[in-house]
Formats: C-alpha cells, structure tokens, sequence
C-alpha cells in the first residue's frame, strides 16, 4: 500500500481481487508456453529484427547482444527513444551520420551529430562564461539511500528511499581537496546523525555541486525525517549547484553514447576516472549491499 507511512499510519498491505484477469490470463499460459519451450529447442536464435518490440512489455536483458553498440548507430541519438528509432528505421535511416541536417532534433542531439562526425568534443562558446558561476569555495556531495518493501524507519512509505550515506569532498585553497565520509550503522534510524554530520561537513562552502536533483530530493527528504535542522538543511539546499544543464548545454563528447548520466559522461571527460574502478559501480547495486550491511548482516532483509 503506498498510502502506508511507518509506523502505523493506514494499511501496511492492501488488496484486490484479480480473479477476473487471472481467468483471462490463465486460457493463454498454454500456448504460451508451447511457443517459448519452441525457442527453446532450437539450435540458433531466432531470426527477429530489433525495434521498439524489443522493449514491450518490458526491456529485454538482451539488447547488447542484438543492438549496436558502436556510437553512430541511430538508437544512441539523444533522445530518440524505441518508437522514434522505428521511425529512423522504416525511412532506412540505422546511422546517426545519416540524418538529414534539415531534420528537427533536440539541441543536443544536433551537438551530438557534429561531435560524431568530427570525431571530436564539442564545447559551445558560452561555457566560459558559464562556468563564472563556480567561484568560491566548492564541495561536491553525493548520497546513498537502500529502499525497503516494508519500511524500518518513522515516516518512510514502502520503498521510499532514506539517506543512509554521503560522500563530501571540498576543494582547498591550494587545489588539494578534503573529504568527510559518514555511513550508518546498525539498525537505529540513521537520518539525524546524518544531517547533524553533513551540516558540520558542509558548512565552509560557498557552493556544493551535484549531478542532476537527486542529492536535493534527499536533502528535502532529510528535512522532512529531522525537521529540526530544517533551517539548516535548507541553507544546505540553497547552496546546491547542478552540474548536469552545463553538461547537457554546453558540452557533448561523441562517447556520450546519446546520454547525459553521470556514467557516460564522466570517463569521456576525466579519462583517469573510471566507474571501472569501483568495487560496486552500480548504484542498485550498492543500495542493497548497504541495506544488508545495516538491517541483516546475517540473515533476511526486510
């Protein structure tokens, strides 16, 4: 029930009656069943032709194998999702060098044509003047929320995220940077030791950098859990600068691959960076690994 906020306020769990669609549902597992194990038995995978049928119902595990991958291909046009590409398609367009200049495409994919076909980073001439904005002292900061089907913490709703962990780095006035780490421990509500630690972690900078709103949402969600530092937070948050509109207005690297995450974008432009080199690169990935770590290190999560 997503209307269920912890501990107690309505219904942890509500119901419904699917008999009718579970009756539809069951006269085709038959031949559903008959036509998987069908592909199943063969030697060589079936002859099927990519498009947007390769992301209905949901996206297939598959795509690397069957999609291009190299970064003309016309699916990695920034974007241009499965049904546009289909488009591109009928009207045998496959490469992204081969979209008429005349064609009405988001900014950015224009950035991204010329930056593909000259083989080279595209910087437009305002960035100069954009990046004015990042004078002062800087931090960067990045958090870590788990998300839980049955929420452990006052307040929270099932799987909404809670802030369990943050990452600080501040640049010193000989270029040097500092860093304060904070992660929870245990099972106890982990919220107002962490606001308290990113308080003091970052009060010095004039300005603290993100990539994209997530570290805001969890600063909101933070005044939200401990509402007492509210004033405090809310500081924090106006001091909050997004690198990711001077990413997306600015700039395109043609190993972009058509995205503007964090992922993409950091190796083409800091190449000694490397998500590579992390022991969990994934994001997913570290949110249940923290989870388990806090709520069950030796036995069933929540």
């Amino acid at each position: 029930n997503p209307e269920f906020v912890s501990p107690d306020e309505g219904d942890l769990c509500s119901t419904s009656d699917v008999t009718v669609a579970a009756k539809e549902r069951e006269v085709t597992i038959d031949g559903e069943l008959e036509a998987q194990m069908s592909v199943l038995r063969r030697s060589t995978p079936p002859d099927a032709s990519i498009g947007s049928r390769c992301y209905s119902p949901h996206e297939c595990p598959f795509l690397e194998r069957c999609w291009p991958q190299d970064r003309d291909h016309i699916s990695k046009l920034y974007s241009v999702g499965p049904k546009k590409t289909d488009k591109y398609f009928t009207r045998g367009i496959t490469r992204i060098s081969q979209v008429p200049s005349t064609e009405k495409i988001h900014q950015v994919a224009q950035r991204q044509m010329t930056a593909v076909r000259e083989d080279q980073l595209i910087v437009e001439p305002g960035l100069a003047k954009e990046l004015l904005r990042f004078s002062g002292t800087l931090g960067f900061l990045d958090f870590e929320t788990i998300q839980r089907a049955i929420p452990v913490w006052s307040g929270l709703r099932p799987w909404g995220p809670a802030t369990v962990q943050f990452s600080y780095h501040e640049q010193q006035t000989d270029g040097s940077y500092s860093h304060v780490g904070w992660l929870a421990e245990g099972e106890e509500d982990p919220r107002p030791a962490l606001a308290s630690a990113l308080i003091r972690a970052t009060e010095r900078a004039d300005k603290v950098l993100m990539y994209k709103p997530y570290e805001e949402r969890c600063i909101k969600d933070l005044q939200h859990a401990v509402p007492k530092l509210w004033a405090e937070l809310e500081d924090l948050k106006n001091r909050l600068i997004d690198l990711y509109p001077t990413i997306k207005n600015y700039i395109y690297h043609p190993n972009f691959g058509g995205s503007l995450s964090l992922k993409k974008v950091l190796q083409p432009l800091v190449p000694e960076l490397s998500y590579g080199d992390l022991e969990i690169a994934d994001g997913a990935a570290a949110s249940v690994e923290i989870a388990q770590f806090l709520l069950a290190p030796e036995g069933i999560m929540p």
